[in-house]
């Protein structure tokens, strides 16, 4: 094997997901190329962190260390052979030997005017453009597709729905649901320099970059989809695209409050969230009619 991912993150074999991705951060900081970093030690830790930060991969991967065989036999992350992005679907065996691990079934549930063909779908209406000349469109609407399809890995019955107007908030890109749980999501393109949050601030190049309030949506969405709980998210978006890009540093206090993120750390959030509800593996009528009641189509 000619390259072992936990010695390039400095973590022991049996090392839990979150110390995994805490030796992934701070390596990352470490080693940016924006940061003063190399690249290409920037491109080995990435290459091991799309692997073992995804359960189904680093099952595979490990079976392939245990006997010695050469790591390229393992299931190809995300950035390899040449090309840059998210993690791409694994094909890795879940459950031993040829097997995948089966879906896990969606319920519907709840009444309201909704109806079991819209809860089928799990992409409703158009991201909003941002005024006449807005040239960023596509790659929002590509972003915001590619969340949905991480958070729907683990969460099947995540439902997404673009373009929501929210009483007193205004026009937003995205509702992210499942269950009795909602997140409004703001897609930011933004370049790939250095990011460092403060807990208040996020700062691009050293400037202070103006963010949506997606704080002020979730309240605003909660109150319009009675009974659902809601929070905000500002997903970062490079060109080219990458999953794990930009980089954003946490400067604040330790226990200041999540910022905007990368799509790998979007996902990660946002299913978190999603499953903490007690309905996570099911579609509510109600609350899907609500939330496509706001959506504007445009």
């Amino acid at each position: 094997m000619e390259e072992d991912y936990y010695v390039v993150l400095g973590v022991d074999p049996g090392a839990e997901a979150a110390r995994i991705r805490r030796a992934f951060r701070k390596l990352s900081r470490e080693h940016h190329p924006d940061l003063g970093g190399d690249r290409l030690s920037y491109e080995r830790i990435t290459v091991a962190y799309a692997v073992l930060a995804d359960d189904a991969r680093r099952r595979a991967y490990d079976s392939l260390r245990s006997t010695g065989r050469h790591v390229a036999g393992a299931p190809a992350p995300a950035g390899e052979a040449g090309t840059r992005g998210a993690a791409a679907p694994s094909s890795a065996p879940r459950n031993g030997a040829g097997a995948k691990r089966a879906p896990k079934p969606v319920r519907v549930i709840g009444e309201g005017p909704g109806s079991a063909a819209q809860a089928s779908v799990p992409l409703h209406g158009a991201v909003p453009k941002r005024g006449l000349l807005d040239r960023t469109r596509d790659a929002r609407t590509a972003a915001l597709r590619e969340l949905l399809r991480l958070v729907s890995r683990e969460l099947p019955a995540t439902r997404a729905v673009l373009g929501v107007d929210l009483p007193g908030a205004g026009r937003h890109d995205a509702v992210l649901l499942a269950g009795g749980r909602a997140v409004v999501v703001d897609v930011m393109p933004t370049p790939d320099t250095a990011h460092a949050w403060d807990g208040r601030t996020l700062r691009v190049g050293g400037k202070v970059a103006t963010l949506p309030n997606v704080t002020g949506a979730a309240g605003a969405l909660e109150r319009a989809a009675g009974g659902t709980r809601a929070e905000g998210l500002v997903l970062l978006v490079t060109a080219p695209p990458d999953g794990f890009r930009p980089v954003v540093d946490r400067v604040g206090p330790v226990h200041a409050p999540d910022g905007p993120a990368n799509l790998v750390r979007a996902a990660e959030r946002v299913t978190t969230f999603l499953a903490g509800g007690n309905q996570h593996d099911a579609v509510d009528l109600g609350v899907l009619a609500r939330v496509l009641a706001l959506a504007t189509h445009r």
